[in-house]
């Protein structure tokens, strides 16, 4: 509870600092994904997180421009939770993946078109969960992961020969 008040305190100011990479909504999914990240693996994390988000609203600052973060609850599993953050942590790194094999600056673009790949089985995964289930659990993850991947798909073929991730959106094309 103590970093959490530490961090909603000077969250106007972490907001400044990190403006030039991320924006507010992108750093409050951040910040909301590592607290809920600290409690995982934890027998008692549905009643620890029901009373940090309930401190959160207690300790929430009232800023003078506005900026605020919102607390978000997870009402999954613990399974469907690190699902939902590897997924959330590959659309975070993807554009510096991206950068780096569009730039040819490695030698190990195996090993990065493997890590992509294994992204997109997870991505396929969750969204076949999200079907046979009829639930809408991984909806957001799932949004921003078409959403980038939309019009990543033919960069990745040419970059990622061989690795046939437009398979993943070939259903919804049909």
């Amino acid at each position: 509870c103590n970093n959490l008040k530490f961090i909603l305190d000077h969250w106007e100011n972490l907001h400044d600092i990190f403006k030039t990479h991320f924006d507010q909504k992108e750093l409050c999914n951040y910040l909301n994904y590592w607290l809920h990240e600290k409690i995982v693996g934890h027998p008692f994390r549905k009643n620890i997180s029901k009373l940090l988000l309930t401190a959160w609203d207690f300790m929430k600052p009232n800023n003078s421009n506005g900026v605020t973060c919102l607390p978000k609850s997870y009402h999954v599993s613990e399974k469907q939770f690190k699902k939902k953050k590897k997924l959330y942590d590959f659309l975070g790194y993807y554009k510096s993946i991206s950068n780096i094999l569009k730039t040819g600056q490695t030698l190990n673009v195996e090993q990065y078109c493997d890590y992509i790949k294994n992204n997109f089985g997870l991505y396929y995964v969750m969204e076949n969960e999200d079907k046979c289930s009829n639930s809408s659990v991984y909806k957001d993850e799932l949004a921003s992961f078409k959403n980038l991947f939309s019009n990543e798909l033919d960069t990745l073929k040419s970059k990622c020969p061989g690795k046939y991730l437009e398979l993943f959106f070939e259903k919804e094309k049909t």
